[in-house]
């Protein structure tokens, strides 16, 4: 049978042979040949390396059979090399075959755009092309190491009077990196060396090194000086400049490398690959590399465990990259024409091939190496797995300066205040109070925000008279509340300044007084809020003033959204209006378009402020039947098409139950199969196991499950305590007869027993398809009995989860299943040793009966499960 490669070459080859095959696109290949996208790409890029498949830039890229003469060269190592990067690369040609002598190059371009990377290229081309020396090294000085040392730079430059300098090393390349960095003074001593008319006979010496000079496109007048003075001048595109299918490709290659240092297989969605080709990268190509190695780092945290791929999730990556979807409107056509809907990419570091540069890349030693290093640090410590991971967390925080959340409580009602107080006065207090908030760390309640806001529009009316205060009491208002009058005086000056009022020292004493003089407790409102968000001219407002000129609860808002607003600034605007509206019991937003609902998902990520979100989309609908109207076909045919389009909008709302495990979805599924056999569903319900590992993916999968239906419960071993979702224990699900399982699920309380362990044996005999059910009954009842006799009373909770744990494992072992590993192993009995020895007797009865062995991970998991650890 051929490989994925020999199918592939033959397939280009076949297609070339025919009239008009002028070549074909990585997505057409895969889906003719049915091999995944990521592979074909790989495998086309390794077949250009070696010169046997050529291709030519364009929408689609196409590739086709290399002629004689289009032999590879190090400039295909370059993504984009045939295409944004076309240019640069024929002038770094041009300037390292330059007859007699290779010509100077600068580069100039954005941080992060690819510089160092590109001087690099040309090294290796002027090696593959014979014009350096098969030894000739690539000599680099980084201007940013010797910022504030000229002495040192200079003669590290030019040498001294015992040594020679970088410019007298021979033949080779001279890098001198971030020459926007250089002093005035060793900008001019290069300058001399770079002057041909300073040299005898106007010729450089034979054994000087071709120099190659990079520097910020920020400096443009540093650029034009050097352009002077060199005869070559690269100019390189930053990522946004730059096409998607080329993008694309770097996310790939980035994803790869990772693959091949974490040894382990990444699996991107379609999604979350969309977000990486579209959010806002600053610092361009380093940026976008370090976010991707942060992606995978999270991820090989949260499951270093085992051989199994590692998926990531959109929670694995910053915020900033869950806002890429804000530009989906304006490439949608060409983003789903390179990431189809549903795609998902396998990125296999033994499958996917890699340029010999990205090899190099690797290193002996690995971020990947260093965590496993700090892992075992902290297990040969004895910490707890729960330990372990949060600093391991913190570990990779620190290593890449990830994002911190820091929400700000903000309860304003904002749309009431609207109606008393002029809009500038409102905006100037909010941001006052966000700034005391991030200074005192504590948070203001309602009264003192309402309070500010009305007493400066008095005095902006005139209303209010102006304070007065002895010199005793101002004395000691100040003194006693230092931080307060701080904080008054920068709101009295931003009053000045906005509102052209001054306030008096006395009234500053009076503002501070009414800053600090706020209750310990407030009774605040912790129900939830509605807001409209509607796209065109006050339409939101509209609704939310006449849903609260009936209701009168305070509890409605509203955020208007113009057609022609950028979505950055909606994005913007929504996220304002959410944290305004939210009282502390979360916020049930009603919108029309879907580019909103995504928007609120992020949203809710990023503030952790609880929304709900419902579509009911007035304004498409008015849209579309007023167009509707203008056409032939009557009264009649207009009303039809309404009510068919009202009938979509009804259609049946899943309720769904959610099963959780802890250690992956195995037991999460066991527990799906008896609601469904016992749980006499309704047609409208559905059941969905899940397993997580941290709080944060939970609620990600949860937001994911919310989009189609409404969470009624969640069904598991521990309380999760997220989104305020009810919750049912196993005890409460397994303690109850079967035919009390519909109650339960509907959330009705009922009495709790003692686990009937026989009706769970009964439901397991037809799910453990390994285990002869006859000896766990007369064995496991005995093992869970002695447990509880000899080493601790377990929970209801604890039984239940380590009979379904125990059980579950015979049937593993018995059916020779995988093992889960457990990484805190050898602390865990090393801390627990005298359970260990008693589990290990107690289950000997199991282990005979099944001849099967419980290993050292199987028992410590036992021994963290009852002892809760």
């Amino acid at each position: 049978m051929k490989t994925n490669r020999e199918q592939i070459y033959d397939f280009i080859q076949l297609h070339c042979s025919t009239p008009g095959g002028e070549g074909v696109s990585t997505q057409y290949l895969a889906k003719a040949l049915g091999i995944q996208r990521t592979n074909v790409s790989s495998i086309l890029n390794a077949l250009v390396d070696e010169g046997k498949v050529a291709k030519k830039s364009g929408r689609p890229v196409l590739y086709y059979i290399a002629q004689e003469g289009e032999a590879a060269d190090a400039f295909r190592n370059l993504i984009g090399w045939d295409g944004s990067l076309r240019r640069a690369v024929q002038l770094a040609k041009a300037a390292v075959l330059y007859p007699q002598r290779s010509l100077d190059i600068l580069i100039s371009g954005e941080n992060g755009v690819g510089k160092s990377f590109l001087s690099q290229v040309i090294h290796r081309f002027a090696l593959e092309s014979e014009v350096l020396g098969a030894d000739a090294p690539l000599l680099t000085f980084n201007c940013r190491d010797y910022q504030g040392d000229e002495t040192r730079a200079a003669r590290e430059l030019f040498g001294g009077e015992a040594e020679s300098g970088l410019f007298e090393a021979g033949p080779g390349v001279l890098l001198i990196d971030n020459a926007h960095l250089l002093s005035v003074r060793l900008r001019s001593l290069i300058y001399d060396r770079l002057d041909p008319a300073k040299r005898p006979a106007g010729e450089k010496r034979a054994e000087e090194p071709m120099i190659i000079v990079t520097c910020d496109s920020a400096n443009r007048e540093l650029i034009a000086e050097l352009e002077r003075r060199l005869p070559v001048s690269i100019a390189l595109p930053n990522l946004a400049e730059r096409p998607l299918r080329e993008r694309l490709e770097l996310i790939e290659r980035f994803f790869i490398l990772e693959s091949a240092r974490a040894k382990r297989r990444f699996l991107v969605e379609g999604e979350l690959l969309r977000c990486l080709l579209l959010y806002d990268c600053p610092y361009n190509l380093i940026r976008l590399k370090g976010d991707i190695k942060l992606g995978c780092a999270n991820a090989y945290v949260r499951e270093r465990s085992g051989g199994k791929p590692l998926h990531l999730y959109m929670s694995d990556f910053s915020n900033d990259i869950r806002k890429g979807f804000l530009n989906y409107a304006k490439y949608r056509d060409e983003v789903e024409s390179i990431v189809p809907a549903g795609y998902a990419f396998d990125f296999n570091q033994d499958t996917v091939a890699m340029a010999p540069m990205d090899r190099e890349k690797l290193g002996t030693a690995t971020m990947y190496d260093d965590m496993d290093r700090k892992f075992q640090e902290l297990v040969s410590m004895g910490l707890g797995e729960e330990d372990i991971g949060a600093m391991m967390n913190a570990a990779v925080a620190a290593l890449f300066d990830q994002y911190r959340r820091s929400v700000l409580s903000q309860v304003v009602n904002r749309e009431q205040l609207s109606r008393l107080v002029d809009g500038r006065i409102i905006t100037l207090v909010e941001d006052f109070v966000n700034t005391a908030q991030i200074k005192t760390g504590q948070a203001l309640p309602p009264s003192v925000v309402y309070g500010l806001c009305l007493h400066i529009q008095g005095l902006l009316d005139g209303k209010q008279r102006d304070r007065r205060l002895t010199a005793d009491r101002f004395k000691e208002v100040v003194e006693h509340n230092r931080a307060e009058y701080s904080l008054a005086l920068q709101l009295a000056a931003g009053v000045e300044q906005e509102l052209s009022l001054h306030l008096s020292t006395d009234e500053v004493a009076f503002l501070t007084l009414f800053i600090a003089s706020h209750p310990a407790a407030e009774d605040v409102s912790t129900s939830p809020t509605l807001l409209f968000l509607y796209h065109g001219d006050g339409v939101a407002a509209a609704l939310a003033r006449t849903v609260e000129a009936i209701v009168h609860g305070g509890n409605v808002f509203a955020c208007d959204v113009p057609f022609d607003q950028h979505n950055q600034d909606t994005y913007a605007a929504v996220k304002t209006a959410v944290e305004r509206a939210d009282r502390g019991g979360g916020v049930l937003a009603v919108y029309d378009m879907s580019m909103l609902g995504d928007m609120l998902r992020v949203i809710s990520l990023e503030t952790g402020v609880e929304i709900r979100w419902v579509r009911f989309p007035i304004t498409n609908l008015g849209i579309e039947w007023a167009r509707q109207s203008g056409l032939t076909g009557g009264l009649n045919t207009l009303h039809k098409n309404v009510l068919d389009s009202l009938a979509e909008l009804r259609r049946p709302v899943w309720r769904v139950i959610v099963t959780l495990c802890a250690t992956g979805v195995g037991g999460a599924d066991q527990v799906k199969q008896y609601v469904e056999q016992f749980g006499e569903l309704d047609e409208d319900m559905r059941v969905i196991p899940l397993g997580f590992s941290d709080h944060e993916l939970l609620r990600e999968m949860l937001m994911q499950v919310m989009e189609n239906g409404v969470v009624q419960c969640l069904i598991g071993p521990v309380d999760p305590h997220i989104m305020g979702l009810p919750f049912i224990p196993l005890t409460e699900l397994f303690g109850a007869a079967p035919d009390k399982v519909p109650s339960i699920i509907r959330l009705k309380k009922l009495e709790r027993s003692r686990i009937d362990f026989a009706e769970v044996y009964n439901y397991l005999e037809d799910h453990l398809e390994h285990v002869d059910m006859t000896k766990l009954k007369s064995l496991l009842p005995a093992a869970i009995g002695q447990i509880n006799s000899d080493l601790t009373e377990l929970a209801l909770d604890t039984e239940i989860g380590l009979f379904l744990h125990i059980a579950c494992s015979i049937n593993r072992m018995v059916g020779k299943e995988p093992q889960p590993k457990n990484l805190n192993r050898e602390a865990i009995i090393k801390a627990n040793s005298a359970d260990y020895k008693a589990v290990l007797r107690i289950l000997k009865p199991l282990e005979k009966a099944f001849n099967v062995v419980f290993n050292d991970d199987e028992l410590a998991t036992m021994i963290t499960i009852i002892r809760r650890i």
